[in-house]
């Protein structure tokens, strides 16, 4: 970048990406419904969220879905007891203890399907531990 031109040029295309987490976000053709975000902080890592991107964006390729839903490598959320996360936008779901196998349920049954893994989402007990989230 060498220009404040290009910078607002940037920071334009930014914004239109992210509106769609607003959530009064309404889907704009030829932009992506969906987007994925993968925690990409260490502890998420070394319990495989990289292999999680890999494995979704590779299933929505080849379900045509890779253009309607966007797969965004973030860093952490700050919930690492609770990783990987999976965070969907405009949707407002937060998936925690994310393992690869899970990546075919989520894209099924949210992406497709539109209902959220309920095993899978953020709530008051944590499912995998029984603990109750603060």
């Amino acid at each position: 970048m060498k220009s404040w031109n290009e910078l607002r040029q940037l920071r334009e295309a930014a914004a239109k990406e992210i509106a769609l987490r607003n959530p009064d976000a309404q889907a704009v053709p030829g932009e992506p419904r969906l987007h994925v975000l993968v925690c990409a902080g260490t502890g998420c890592t070394s319990s495989s969220s990289q292999l999680i991107m890999e494995q979704m964006n590779e299933q929505l390729c080849s379900r045509g879905l890779d253009q309607q839903i966007r797969v965004i490598k973030t860093g952490c959320f700050g919930l690492c007891q609770k990783g990987p996360i999976v965070a969907v936008y405009p949707d407002k779901i937060f998936y925690c203890h994310v393992k690869p196998e899970d990546v075919t349920e989520i894209i099924e049954q949210h992406f497709i399907g539109g209902q959220p893994v309920k095993r899978l989402e953020m709530n008051d007990i944590d499912e995998l531990t029984q603990e109750k989230n603060l």
